[in-house]
Parts: C-alpha cells; sequence; structure tokens
C-alpha cells in the first residue's frame, strides 16, 4: 500500500480500514488464529485461559463500545477520576496496535507514536479509539 502524502495519518487510516474487512476469526486475548480442535470427547478447546474470539471489525466494534461506557464512568471530560488514576488516552485493539505497528516500522522506517504528541495526536485524528472526551 503506498499513499503518498504529508500527512502521516493518511496512511494510518488506509491501514486501519484494510485492516478492518480481514474476517479471520482469532482470540483477542491471546492472539491465537482460531482453531476448532476439539478433544478426545468432542467439547471445543480453548487458545487461553479468556478466550475472546472475533474478527478485527467485531473485536474493534466491542472496544469501540466499552470506550464509550468508560467515557461515562469517569468523573469528567478528561477521564479522571475521583483519585486522580492514571489516565489512557486511547484504547485500541491489541492486535491492530501490533500490525499497525510493525507496519509503520516497515514502510516509514520510524515508530507510530515518536513522542507524546503523536499518541495526541492520533487521538484527535480517531476519536472512536479515545478514552477521555477531550484531551
Amino acid at each position: 500500500m503506498l499513499i503518498k502524502t504529508n500527512d502521516r495519518w493518511k496512511p494510518v487510516e488506509a491501514f486501519i480500514n484494510m485492516w478492518l474487512k480481514d474476517d479471520t476469526l482469532y482470540c483477542n486475548n491471546c492472539g491465537l488464529p482460531f482453531h476448532d480442535i476439539k478433544d478426545k470427547s468432542g467439547k471445543w478447546e480453548p487458545c487461553c485461559e479468556n478466550p475472546e474470539l472475533g474478527t478485527n471489525w467485531s473485536i474493534t466494534k466491542r472496544i469501540i463500545e466499552e470506550n464509550k461506557e468508560l467515557r461515562k464512568t469517569r468523573k469528567n471530560q478528561y477521564a479522571s477520576t475521583d483519585k486522580k488514576d492514571f489516565r489512557f488516552k486511547t484504547r485500541i485493539p491489541p492486535k491492530l496496535y501490533h500490525d499497525l505497528t510493525r507496519y509503520f516500522e516497515k514502510e516509514f522506517k520510524q515508530k507510530l507514536f515518536r513522542d507524546k504528541k503523536d499518541a495526541t495526536v492520533f487521538a484527535r485524528k480517531f476519536p472512536v479509539f479515545r478514552v477521555p472526551d477531550r484531551l
């Protein structure tokens, strides 16, 4: 995928859109692809202790819904809590983060998030992955 642009977030958007179309079934918890493995009694053997099976789209949709619920439970629009716990800017599926990081390092020879500013820009460009309402 070759996109010529000065905006470093256009390739990220294109990659995410392409990544969401992959319908391979996998476990979001351990990252392994799903194989319908059955033991001798015919029961399905889970891949890990807490399997979360889904496709890229279904797991991302679940994360987006969880992010909406997280926003409702926060004390204010900046997502802090009563105890002023550490705040997360974004929450994305682990496989998406891993694949996006690998793609960025391979194609552009640089890290996806070079500094805190890049993480903030990512959170602004992709609000569905953002935990706080405002940054």
